[in-house]
């Protein structure tokens, strides 16, 4: 990514399912922050039946925070 001159250093993808049926759930909002990093969440932008961003890791171990509001307008972390 740095040779493309971003910042980022790793691409993230998420996929969410309902616990019924296991279905795909693909409408909503979501957003990932890097525990212990400075820096705003990056928000995450559908890409078919998941979400995802670049985002810039630093050191080996890293936690993340996913927060959305999908389809049901429910807010998660």
């Amino acid at each position: 990514m740095a040779k493309m001159g971003m910042d980022a250093t790793h691409h993230v993808m998420v996929f969410f399912a309902d616990e019924k049926s296991g279905e795909a759930v693909s409408g909503g909002k979501a957003a990932i922050k890097v525990k212990g990093q400075e820096g705003k969440p990056a928000m995450l932008m559908q890409m078919g039946e998941g979400y995802g961003a670049d985002v810039k890791l630093e050191g080996m171990m890293n936690t993340f925070e996913i927060g959305t509001k999908l389809e049901d307008g429910k807010k998660r972390q």
